[in-house]
């Protein structure tokens, strides 16, 4: 299978757990002070980086495009899932969860394009053979 196809079959994975953990009624969230934004932050920034991940291998638009393509994939589907929710019992929808999703997504963009330019950093000095 091309690896591009593995990449978004992993990225679709992750949104479709999210999507099932918030089609479940939750009692069981950690009780102290903003914990749900930190799990919305966390979320949203793992979704961005791999939709990051997954168009690197896909998207031709350019260095810029991808990241920004990225994040607002992931910011989008928060967007979704909120509204979402509004229909779960025992789940609410939130515009302060929205910006956590964003604030996350944004992080995870920022840790993908900094995992990027390492990773081809590396794949430059293999290439040519090391530094001499």
């Amino acid at each position: 299978m091309h690896m591009k196809y593995i990449r978004w079959l992993i990225t679709l994975s992750y949104a479709a757990v999210i999507f099932y953990l918030s089609s479940r009624p939750w009692s069981g969230m950690p009780s102290f002070f903003f914990a749900d934004k930190i799990i919305h932050f966390f979320l949203y920034g793992g979704l961005a980086f791999l939709c990051a991940w997954s168009l690197r291998v896909t998207e031709s638009a350019g260095y810029y495009v991808t990241p920004l393509l990225a994040a607002g994939l992931a910011i989008a589907y928060g967007a979704f899932d909120e509204i979402h929710q509004f229909f779960v019992p025992g789940r609410s929808c939130s515009v302060w969860d929205v910006a956590a999703d964003a604030t996350g997504a944004t992080a995870g963009v920022i840790v993908a394009v900094i995992v990027a330019k390492i990773c081809a950093g590396r794949r430059a000095t293999i290439v040519s053979g090391g530094e001499r």
